[in-house]
């Protein structure tokens, strides 16, 4: 072999040796670079934090207002209807046994407040048994009255001062989950009187009650056969409902009645409950005897957020009332719904009066934020041939 051809091997069997050796090498340098990183990585590991906007979504879904909880939650909507939209606050306490205290304090743009105190007790006699109590101071300024019947003028309006005090012991048997019976004991007593105005206009001195301080002593009963999942929000189930009070004025007073009220709702859900139907229906009578009469702030309205919503606040009042409402619902999220309604109603001194052919009638559109057993705020636009009427209102339609 030559000189040459040996020479010429060995430069060969170098390059050979590297083409295998250079690729490995690297390989392990990549390695071993990678290593190295991981090893100080760890170092500087921590759990995953939500960032800002994240941790306030969860912070109010936590909160009263949405779960339901304990604490501080704030109150939207109207402390009395026809008083515009109100805020206030609220506190909410739970304790053994299923007992709770909530209180509300609240206020709204003309100059209305309502303070608000409710105590659950506990259950007892097999869970079968729960008192509940009640307490509450309200202001209410500018409440609309058109004169009494179907037939009163809009121009006729008139606004007062409606300044009631209760206080409530209930006691709530409930033998099976869907059949609740509601038998109780209700102090109140109320004074009306007129607003910027003296002396007040006839339509108000000619109202029954006005300008009376009455005090009444109220005791009723209520069965309710009720399927729904909860009174403040539900999207199935069934409500039927009868009432029936009797007000003994205890200052002598001619103003002694007694009032029934029967109330249906049938929810009927859609494409697994993201589409809901929602009707109902509602009458009350009050019936006074001899020369007695029902005061004009207790007498059965129509007019407002939870009757008819084309129409103005309390716009007919009498001694009966009829009300029909549909509803098409949809869910866009979680916490909140949307509607379009159709409402009608009608008020008469007789029940005799209350025909079909004359109710008001009302259409509109809303909107709902709510929580999974509570509705928190409720805006609706609804028209009449009477007018276009915005409603600001806490808890449901129905």
């Amino acid at each position: 072999m030559t000189t040459h051809t040996f020479l010429r091997a060995c430069l060969g069997g170098l390059l050979l040796g590297l083409t295998v050796w250079l690729p490995a090498a690297a390989q392990d340098t990549r390695a071993e670079a990678i290593q190295a990183q991981q090893a100080a990585k760890a170092t500087t590991l921590a759990p995953e934090e939500a960032g800002r906007a994240e941790l306030w979504v969860i912070r109010v879904m936590n909160s009263p207002l949405l779960a339901g909880g304990d604490g501080v939650f704030p109150v939207f909507g109207s402390v009395f209807p026809g008083s515009g939209l109100a805020g206030g606050i609220g506190y909410r306490d739970r304790y053994a046994e299923g007992m709770s205290l909530t209180t509300i304090a609240a206020a709204s743009i003309n100059a209305s407040y309502r303070l608000e105190a409710n105590f659950l007790g506990p259950r007892f006699a097999n869970r079968t048994l729960r008192p509940r109590f009640e307490a509450a101071y309200l202001d209410a300024n500018d409440v609309a009255f058109y004169g009494l019947g179907p037939r009163s003028q809009d121009e006729g309006r008139a606004g007062y001062e409606f300044i009631p005090r209760r206080a409530k012991a209930h006691l709530v048997f409930t033998p099976l989950s869907w059949l609740e019976l509601e038998g109780g004991f209700e102090w109140l007593s109320f004074e009306t009187t007129g607003e910027d105005v003296v002396p007040p206009p006839d339509l108000l001195l000619s109202a029954p009650g006005f300008g009376t301080e009455l005090r009444y002593q109220v005791s009723g009963g209520t069965v309710a056969l009720d399927t729904r999942t909860s009174p403040g929000y539900s999207t199935r189930g069934t409500l039927l409902r009868a009432t029936h009070e009797l007000y003994d004025e205890r200052t002598g007073q001619p103003f002694d009645y007694r009032q029934t009220e029967l109330e249906g709702v049938q929810l009927v859900p859609l494409l697994n409950e993201q589409f809901v139907l929602a009707f109902r229906g509602l009458i009350t009578t009050a019936h006074a005897d001899g020369d007695d009469d029902v005061p004009l702030p207790l007498l059965p309205y129509i007019g407002g957020g939870n009757t008819v919503r084309g129409l103005q606040n309390r716009r007919f009042a009498d001694r009966n009332r009829a009300v029909l409402t549909a509803e098409y619902r949809w869910l866009p999220s979680r916490m909140v719904d949307m509607a379009i309604f159709l409402d009608s109603g009608q008020v008469a001194e007789f029940r005799e009066g209350l025909r079909l052919k004359d109710f008001e009638t009302a259409y509109g559109i809303g909107i709902r934020i709510h929580g999974p057993t509570f509705t928190a705020l409720r805006v609706e636009a609804a028209h009449s041939s009477r007018g276009f009427v915005m409603i600001f209102a806490a808890g449901p339609a129905f």
